[in-house]
């Protein structure tokens, strides 16, 4: 649970610094947005040299192992990549494409700072093997609350919460609105259309023979088992995914970056284990609470996704227990 904090931690204090910047203006010109410039073009240039230097270690090694040259390169394309960010050209070029305000250092840092998904892709899926050998102990109630608690932090900071918009302001720029007994019909219907959607596509690509990678779904088991085996664990699913990741997703980043890039996103951290099936079900997932979000609201998306995951949990231990 610390190692979480640690690792989130971090990205909330830096959007609680950007916003407090901006407030700050009148005083101090733009000095805490340029000083979280530079943190950040060091630490994404830091990314870039220890990606080259793996690869050149790699190429001096008798043995050379293909896919750590690849990694080693997709991380420094990713690393450049976010680096490209910070040149305005650029960002009026990339504002084309989606809603993000070449000149606004909150969108500046936030679109450079989502090429870490990519970066966590790259790593883990290249490492597998090592990941279930180093893996002891699957994820806590604990832990995933701490990470969702903060991710959704970070979505009212980064949006501007005790600085630059009130509560009330706040709420409206996530798309949160009071949820009616109607949302919760909505949700749980959708809910139960994406179940079946699953265990259909699942079927069709058991049949045609593309399946599952062994190591992912080992290392699948080994992080989220503990979870599926218990009612309050189900629940922490379903109800912490709601808060974290539909608050940073589809509440704070869609209405910048968009339907698509917001949905790949969303899609690479659940599928940073490996490509399958459920990586398509997911992405047809993030479309629709993207869709449903822009046409009614991020409150939606969060019943729907809630109900979506403890449906899906409470079929993996009805399953469970009947195989026992």
């Amino acid at each position: 649970m610390l190692d979480i904090a640690l690792q989130v931690a971090p990205f909330l204090l830096v959007f609680f610094f950007l916003q407090f910047g901006i407030k700050q203006r009148g005083t101090h010109p733009r000095l805490y947005e340029w000083i979280t410039r530079i943190i950040f073009t060091i630490i994404i240039a830091a990314y870039a040299i220890v990606a080259v230097t793996n690869a050149t270690a790699f190429l001096h090694l008798n043995h050379i192992r293909e896919k750590d040259v690849l990694q080693s390169l997709a991380l420094f394309i990713v690393s450049v990549a976010a680096l490209l960010v910070f040149i305005p050209p650029i960002r009026r070029l990339i504002s084309h494409s989606i809603s993000i305000e070449p000149d606004n250092d909150v969108h500046t840092i936030s679109l450079s700072l989502s090429f870490i998904v990519f970066h966590v892709y790259i790593l883990t899926a290249f490492s597998l093997e090592q990941l279930i050998q180093n893996t002891s102990e699957g994820t806590t109630i604990a832990s995933l609350w701490t990470q969702d608690i903060l991710l959704a932090l970070i979505a009212l900071f980064g949006v501007g919460w005790l600085q630059k918009r009130d509560t009330k302001e706040t709420l409206a720029r996530l798309g949160l609105v009071r949820p009616t007994w109607k949302m919760f019909f909505i949700g749980i219907s959708f809910a139960i259309g994406f179940v079946l959607v699953n265990i259909l596509l699942e079927q069709i690509a058991s049949i045609i023979g593309f399946g599952i990678d062994p190591n992912v779904d080992k290392i699948t088991n080994q992080q989220l088992g503990p979870l599926f085996g218990t009612i309050p664990g189900i629940l922490t699913l379903g109800l912490a995914a709601a808060l974290g990741e539909e608050l940073i997703f589809r509440g704070a980043m869609l209405p910048k970056f968009g339907l698509i890039y917001t949905s790949i996103l969303f899609t690479l951290i659940h599928a940073n284990y490996g490509l399958s099936v459920a990586t398509l079900i997911v992405f047809i997932l993030a479309i629709t609470l993207g869709i449903l979000r822009k046409r009614h609201s991020t409150t939606l998306t969060m019943i729907t996704h809630a109900s979506y995951n403890i449906i899906l949990g409470l079929i993996a231990l009805a399953g469970s227990h009947l195989a026992q």
